[in-house]
């Protein structure tokens, strides 16, 4: 597919009430797999940071190095941002930013949350030529492998290419996986968000959240997870400062799709569904 022309201003976006805009741009390479994007910001509101950063698009369009581009700006703060994790990069792309030393992009990272990581999802998607999984119809009949009538079912098994919500903690990497109950005549409001590790995918989770789109939640760690559960569950309200809604979102979704869910057991060899490249039994399975 070719890839569409993106309207002038796609990427910019307010923060913090609209006292901080940000311009990104993401890899255009149809075949790459890279999950970042490159963040120029400013203070001096939206027309400022479109007119000092047009050079950076153009290079982006032209095919020229977008990222030596953002650099380069003089008097605005540019940095490489992991989409999933959130997490702001070297000049290398690949090993974290020391952020003690770059206060003004820990704090221009922070203000990034989960709505805008979603909306720069879609734009890696649409800069690639392709359609955001949220948007493409879905089809009449989707199979679930290792569903069930009655089980929940989390929402990156219905749309598998959405972004993936990611945290670091200390040094280990966790998943939040949020589950719905897809029944289209339950009237149940639960949600239940895991946290699965990445880093040592065989150490079991240390719990997950029960949240009623009524308001109240219940913590349920796993083994001696209490703290480590208590850390996720205070990083995703962080990014997800909204969350209540952004749950009766996803809960009405996944009610919308519940009469098309079809059962398939999946082997326990087989690649799991959630994209981690893992076996199912080393994953979702375990």
């Amino acid at each position: 597919m070719a890839k569409p022309l993106l309207a002038a201003d796609d990427g910019i976006f307010a923060l913090a009430d609209g006292a901080l805009w940000i311009w990104a741009h993401t890899c255009p390479m149809p075949q790459c797999t890279c999950r970042t994007a490159v963040i120029i910001a400013s203070d001096a509101g939206r027309d400022t940071l479109k007119a000092r950063g047009a050079c950076v698009r153009h290079a982006w369009e032209t095919g020229a190095d977008y990222e030596v581009a953002a650099r380069e700006l003089s008097g605005l703060p540019a940095f490489t941002l992991d989409i999933d994790a959130a997490q702001p990069l070297a000049p290398d792309g690949e090993s974290l930013l020391d952020l003690a030393a770059h206060p003004q992009i820990r704090a221009l990272a922070e203000a990034i949350d989960g709505e805008v990581l979603d909306a720069i999802a879609s734009l890696w998607h649409r800069g690639k030529g392709r359609r955001d999984p949220r948007a493409v119809p879905l089809a009449k009949s989707l199979v679930m492998p290792q569903w069930k009538p009655g089980d929940m079912l989390s929402w990156n098994e219905v749309y598998p290419g959405a972004r993936r919500d990611i945290y670091v903690l200390d040094t280990e990497l966790y998943e939040a996986v949020d589950f719905y109950c897809p029944t289209p005549e339950c009237a149940c409001d639960d949600v239940g968000i895991y946290f699965k590790p990445l880093t040592l995918p065989d150490h079991a989770s240390p719990g997950h959240v029960r949240a009623r789109l009524a308001g109240p939640h219940e913590m349920r760690a796993e083994g001696n997870g209490e703290a480590r559960l208590n850390a996720l569950w205070d990083a995703f309200r962080r990014r997800h400062p909204h969350h209540l809604e952004r749950f009766r979102r996803r809960h009405a979704d996944m009610k919308a799709v519940g009469s098309r869910l079809v059962a398939r057991k999946i082997g326990r060899n087989e690649p799991c569904p959630c994209g981690s490249g893992q076996k199912y039994k080393k994953c979702c399975g375990s």
